[in-house]
């Protein structure tokens, strides 16, 4: 009875570790001496029709008393694990109950919500959308990936008249 119950949890954490999309603690080989702490950092391997990320508090941020908020994953595999990228996008999210949102580049005197630091861009150019209250992004992957390591800045405002930009989060891709 006993390993009965003990395969019935292994099989139920199966699946449901298969249908989530939350970061693993993985490697993701990139083999760039930028990212040197690379050997075991939260990851997320995006699969077509699955690339979100949140964006989450982070209360260990003493630096950042106003905006204590960071992405889940240190580094973004956007590669689609081999597949096609046509159509495919990447999207960030901030839960509804905290209190910041993305800025539409189109709002009057906006910056564009994300910034590419190092690295070729790997999204359609002008394709960041943020739609509703604010609470996603969402950019369109180029068809075809570069193969680079992207250092990317992600902008963030409370969401408070008026804006009040967070300092950036700036976490890594590979695309």
């Amino acid at each position: 009875m006993r390993s009965r119950t003990t395969a019935l949890v292994v099989l139920a954490a199966a699946l449901v570790s298969a249908c989530t999309t939350t970061p693993s603690n993985e490697f993701v080989p990139i083999g760039d001496p930028r990212v040197q702490h690379a050997q075991r950092v939260k990851g997320f391997k995006c699969t077509p029709g699955n690339c979100r990320v949140e964006v989450v508090r982070n209360s260990d941020w003493l630096d950042r008393p106003i905006c204590p908020v960071t992405v889940d994953v240190e580094i973004l595999d956007i590669r689609m694990a081999g597949g096609p990228r046509v159509g495919q996008k990447v999207v960030f999210s901030i839960p509804q109950h905290y209190p910041y949102r993305f800025v539409a580049p189109t709002e009057s005197g906006a910056r564009y919500p994300i910034r590419i630091k190092s690295g070729t861009d790997p999204f359609v150019d002008k394709s960041a959308r943020v739609p509703g209250p604010g609470k996603m992004l969402e950019l369109d992957l180029k068809a075809t990936p570069s193969n680079d390591l992207v250092e990317y800045g992600l902008l963030v405002a409370r969401d408070e008249q008026p804006l009040s930009y967070c300092a950036e989060i700036d976490p890594w891709m590979v695309d």
